[in-house]
């Protein structure tokens, strides 16, 4: 029933346009107007069909089409859609030269019905051979995703970017760099960078940033969904489409949270929500005592040591420079636990350090990304048949002027 699986009954009744107009598409061309015998029809196909059938099998045996979501059955329609697009692309190619003897400004209709055919045969590979890219291996898992029909998605073909963090994604290593807005313009635009490394040096032997963007549709104050619009990485055999999944709500997020001021010396303690810090050194240095001080007067630094509940630890160095008489607070951040330090003044051999709770220090974004190849197959088909279409309407202009 439609409403068990939309996608397989779309899906299906698409696959028999697609053999009903690509047979149609190869054969119409070989019709005679009024009147065409069998003999003749047949010694002009018969040779485009052959070569189709085969080409089409050569195709279904190694071109690693094994789309089978929807059983045996539904792979066989595939592969025959398959063989009426090839025989299409094949049967308009043969008729250009055997029916028009290669003359292209009277070849409009064929080079038309040739790139119909491609497009055919474009989306049934790229589609039927589409791979997720974006498998989730860190373990975050965002609840309640949709795909860009509205549909469920799975959470284990979703990955959850920490912004700044290099991330693992199938051949990639993908790290979210931050995101941007225009005044008036709902939308957030994202800047996405992919690495691929060598695996036997480690050296970058691709790299690449990709902008896709999103917004979050609200009625009446509250969130009723997400529209996104993917962005992609072209290649010659291949498309890589990378849309956002799920976003955080940027007017949840907003930093609200105020540094607490603690008085502390080497080897204090100060405990958070999710664990506890201590103050392992404090390092005071001028550049009377220091020639190699940069650019600053003196500087007074915390080295901290954050222990989590979890039993993570990780590691802090907050700062104050004096430049001029003037200070000058360099904060540092422990995204994980959502922790921010910052050096207020020196008292001594104590410092005034301030630390922090925000939720919105952790920026994140959750992205689907597939591979889509030999899509530009359906690329070329397209550009083919909007030419065909030109020329046909050229040739019809002129032949009506005389």
């Amino acid at each position: 029933a439609i409403g068990e699986d939309r996608e397989y009954v779309y899906n299906r009744v698409m696959i028999l346009i697609a053999v009903v107009t690509g047979i149609l598409t190869a054969v119409i061309q070989y019709l005679k107007y009024k009147n065409t015998s069998r003999s003749y029809w047949m010694g002009k196909i018969a040779v485009p069909t052959i070569i189709s059938l085969l080409v089409s099998v050569a195709v279904s045996v190694f071109g690693g089409i094994n789309y089978d979501k929807y059983g045996v059955g539904f792979l066989a329609a595939i592969h025959l859609a398959l063989f009426a697009g090839i025989y299409a692309v094949i049967a308009n190619a043969a008729y250009i030269w055997i029916g028009t003897r290669g003359n292209l400004k009277a070849a409009g209709a064929s080079i038309t019905h040739l790139g119909f055919g491609m497009m055919l045969v474009g989306i049934l590979i790229s589609s039927s051979k589409k791979e997720v890219i974006s498998i989730n291996r860190t373990g975050i898992v965002i609840p309640g995703l949709k795909d860009p029909r509205g549909k469920d998605d799975s959470g284990m073909e979703n990955v959850t970017l920490i912004q700044g963090v290099p991330t693992p994604m199938g051949k990639y290593t993908v790290t979210y760099l931050g995101d941007t807005t225009a005044p008036g313009d709902e939308k957030l635009y994202f800047r996405i960078n992919y690495k691929k490394l060598d695996t036997a040096s480690g050296k970058v032997v691709e790299e690449f940033n990709l902008y896709p963007d999103a917004f979050l549709m609200k009625q009446s104050g509250e969130q009723t969904g997400l529209s996104a619009n993917p962005a992609s990485r072209h290649y010659w055999h291949k498309d890589i489409f990378t849309f956002v999944s799920s976003m955080p709500d940027p007017q949840k997020t907003k930093d609200t949270a105020s540094f607490v001021s603690h008085l502390v010396k080497e080897g204090d303690t100060l405990f958070y929500s999710d664990g506890f810090a201590t103050i392992d050194r404090i390092v005071s240095a001028d550049k009377d005592h220091n020639k190699d001080l940069p650019l600053v007067d003196s500087i007074w630094m915390a080295e901290i040591s954050v222990h989590a509940k979890n039993g993570m630890s990780y590691k802090a160095q907050p700062a104050l420079f004096i430049k001029d008489k003037q200070p000058i607070a360099k904060t540092d951040t422990v995204v994980s636990q959502s922790l921010i330090f910052q050096v207020n003044r020196h008292d001594g051999e104590k410092l005034d350090l301030g630390m922090k709770e925000s939720s919105a220090i952790m920026k994140y974004v959750t992205l689907k990304a597939f591979q889509f190849p030999f899509i530009n197959i359906l690329w070329i088909g397209t550009i083919l048949m909007v030419a065909g279409f030109m020329i046909s309407a050229y040739r019809r202009m002129i032949l009506n002027r005389n």
